[in-house]
């Protein structure tokens, strides 16, 4: 996953790491929200926290080493508050790198409601809404002026086709195998997602599985979530493709085949995914 920029905080305030990245970040995999029921205020510390701006859109991840109860989020003069229910924050005071669109952040805590809360300052934003992952919190809010917009590779059109295979000639044949993970990749994956929910790769590598164990239902719903943070990712792209290719929507599969040969890292893959395109099913 490329990333624009990258800082850790510094260790006196109590927090493993929180870093914004201009940058795509990948939600826990098959989980939407959380809510639980304890009466507990658990200590927990902050893992990552992560920005994301694009035209009028402005997502923050905030990556936490625990599960939230419930978290609730409110515009307010200069940004917007965040209330974690069930989870102890330590107190601090976040001096993130230079970013243009979240400039500063605070952490507070009041044991009396298990409750904390964290201030952002950002560029001026309306309308908010906050969904609860696996160990994290996601915000998005919109940027009143808006961000430059990330690049998207133009659709297939008669003016800029498709290459064919004979733009390949003297490559190695292409190799299926690519498109079509082992169990033990499967395996690797979940073990890698268990470990790290946010690991853009092996959710990827899922949705792939998901289409092999016929589970086309939620490998498109993974493939558009990795899709969201990760526009340039290949393979969400292709599983997406297969799974248009799968219903009949010959159009929608025609984009994202060719999305996935553009976004595809080497020459072998944008030719295995042309032939997997052009080989009938």
């Amino acid at each position: 996953m490329n990333t624009n920029c990258t800082r850790a905080l510094l260790a006196s305030l109590g927090i493993v790491s929180a870093v914004y990245l201009q940058a795509n970040v990948t939600p826990a995999y098959s989980q939407n929200v959380f809510s639980h029921n304890h009466n507990d205020f658990q200590s927990a510390k902050i893992i990552d926290i992560v920005a994301d701006a694009d035209g009028h859109s402005l997502k923050l991840l905030i990556k936490l080493n625990a599960q939230p109860d419930i978290a609730a989020s409110q515009l307010q003069s200069g940004g917007f508050t965040v209330s974690v229910n069930g989870l102890a924050l330590s107190n601090a005071i976040i001096d993130p790198p230079p970013y243009k669109y979240v400039s500063a952040a605070t952490i507070s805590q009041d044991s009396s409601t298990r409750t904390s809360l964290l201030k952002f300052q950002t560029a001026p934003i309306s309308d908010i809404k906050t969904e609860i992952f696996q160990n994290a919190i996601l915000i998005t809010t919109r940027l009143i002026s808006p961000a430059p917009k990330k690049r998207k590779i133009d659709q297939p059109s008669p003016n800029n086709p498709t290459p064919s295979t004979s733009d390949h000639a003297g490559k190695k044949p292409p190799s299926l195998s690519l498109l079509q993970p082992t169990n033990e990749t499967c395996d690797a994956a979940l073990t890698k997602i268990d470990v790290n929910p946010w690991d853009i790769e092996a959710l990827a590598d899922q949705t792939l599985c998901l289409i092999k164990y016929g589970n086309t239902a939620e490998s498109l719903k993974l493939a558009k979530q990795v899709e969201s943070f990760a526009p340039d990712n290949w393979k969400a792209a292709f599983a997406q493709a297969e799974i248009y290719r799968q219903n009949g929507e010959t159009s929608q599969a025609a984009i994202y085949f060719s999305y996935a040969q553009q976004y595809a890292d080497d020459e072998q893959t944008k030719l295995s995914i042309q032939h997997w395109k052009n080989t009938p099913k």
